[in-house]
């Protein structure tokens, strides 16, 4: 079962009237500025491959970028399907069983499982919140 992580940026409203509106502008403009959120795209998908924890590496694999440019809208995803417990972080746990008396864990029994909780390590909130002002200077900067 694949788990996409999603981390949404809010842009600040002058930035979204002008994405939302791309229409209005010339030809040159509207390839400016989507010119501008593809290369902060490609810039969030850096920062985010810089700053996710590197274990076996999967993690920083399953991290890839979209453009849709109908929409004028990046989009980075990670398709790891523990992504989003490394980005959030879990609470503690205990398991017990359910159709059984015990459970069976790498051939020993137990009544019950702790499992202990394991800290936020965000590496997409981070990325988006770093680049973000510099899109929207982008942005802003390709409509004059």
């Amino acid at each position: 079962m694949a788990v996409t992580c999603r981390v949404y940026s809010n842009l600040s409203d002058e930035v979204f009237k002008v994405l939302r509106n791309i229409k209005q502008y010339d030809e040159e403009t509207q390839k400016n500025i989507r010119s501008a959120v593809r290369d902060g795209t490609k810039e969030v998908l850096t920062e985010a491959i810089r700053r996710a924890p590197m274990r076996t590496g999967k993690l920083k694999a399953s991290i890839t970028m979209s453009f849709d440019y109908d929409k004028s809208m990046g989009i980075v995803r990670a398709k790891s399907p523990h992504a989003h417990l490394v980005e959030y972080g879990t609470r503690a746990v205990t398991i017990t069983p359910q159709m059984r008396k015990v459970l069976e864990i790498n051939g020993k029994f137990a009544t019950y499982a702790n499992i202990p909780a394991k800290a936020a390590h965000p590496f997409m909130r981070p990325a988006i919140e770093k680049v973000r002002p510099d899109i929207e200077k982008k942005i802003i900067e390709a409509l004059k």
